[in-house]
């Protein structure tokens, strides 16, 4: 016995299966000089203290995630003039046991 829908079962496959790629984002990352010439400033620094919280997500209202404040400390400013104090305000951190990471971030 033949199964007369084969083709078109295997045509709709490979279409699902090409349809999520079609989606799909890819960011292309700057080399270190494109990033150093770019920068407003360049500093050497040590992370003072990091403070992490539930914020609530002001595109999505009703939604929270966890970020961080990461404050730190400017011991060598090479180029331009950093604010002071110096925090960077990022996505993700650990509150109690609760923890949001962003893979590909450090």
């Amino acid at each position: 016995m033949q199964f007369r829908g084969l083709p078109l079962c295997v045509a709709a496959l490979a279409l699902m299966a090409v349809i999520p790629s079609a989606r799909a984002t890819t960011v292309i990352q700057p080399t270190f000089e494109q990033m150093v010439g770019s920068a407003d400033y360049v500093v050497r620094v040590v992370v003072k203290s990091v403070e992490s919280s539930w914020r609530d997500d002001t595109t999505r209202p009703g939604q929270r995630y966890i970020g961080s404040n990461i404050t730190l400390d400017v011991r060598e400013v090479i180029t331009g003039t950093p604010p002071q104090p110096l925090v960077l305000d990022v996505v993700g951190g650990k509150v109690g046991k609760e923890e949001l990471s962003i893979s590909g971030t450090p």
